[in-house]
C-alpha cells in the first residue's frame, strides 16, 4: 500500500493519486521521510491504527479496496454471524500447503493432485523494500 502511494503515485504525479479528502488520516499526519527511520516508524504504526479504527477512506478509494478487504475479513465475516473455519499458520511451502487446504476445507474443490502444480513466477517490485518501509513496520512489530 506504501508503496502504491509514495512509489507510484510518487510526488503527486499520477493523475490517480488520491487527493487529501480520500487520504487515510496516516497520510496526512505523519509524512513519509526516506532519511528518517523514526518517522517510517511512526508512520508504520499511523497506518496501524487507521485499520484497528477502519477509517472509511479504507472501503472507498481504489487504492485502499485492494487491500483493506483481505486484512478485515474477520470483521465482515463477524457480521454476517459467520466465522474463519480454516486458516493456513504458515507461508512455507505454500505451493503444496495451499492444494491441500483448499480441498480439506471448501467443499467440491478438486483433489490436490488434480490441481496444476504451482510455480513461482517471480516477486513484486516492492519486495525489494527500496523505501525501507517493510524494515519500519518489521521493527515496530519487533518493539
Amino acid at each position: 500500500l506504501e508503496v502504491r502511494q509514495l512509489g507510484e503515485y510518487n510526488n503527486k504525479s499520477s493523475a490517480s493519486f488520491p487527493t487529501e479528502d480520500k487520504r487515510a488520516p496516516y497520510h496526512l499526519l505523519v509524512p513519509y521521510s526516506s532519511d528518517s527511520h523514526e518517522l517510517r516508524k511512526k508512520r508504520f504504526q499511523a497506518f496501524v491504527e487507521d485499520v484497528l479504527l477502519e477509517e472509511e477512506v479504507f472501503t472507498s478509494d481504489v487504492v485502499y479496496s485492494h487491500f483493506f478487504p483481505m486484512s478485515r475479513i474477520l470483521v465482515a465475516l463477524k457480521k454476517f454471524n459467520t466465522s474463519l473455519s480454516g486458516y493456513i499458520p504458515d507461508l512455507a511451502n505454500l505451493t503444496s500447503t495451499w492444494p491441500e487446504f483448499m480441498s480439506s476445507t471448501c467443499p467440491n474443490f478438486p483433489k490436490p493432485e488434480l490441481i496444476p502444480k504451482m510455480t513461482e513466477e517471480g516477486q513484486h517490485a516492492s519486495s525489494k523494500d527500496r523505501l525501507k518501509l517493510y524494515k519500519a513496520a518489521k521493527d515496530v512489530w519487533a518493539e
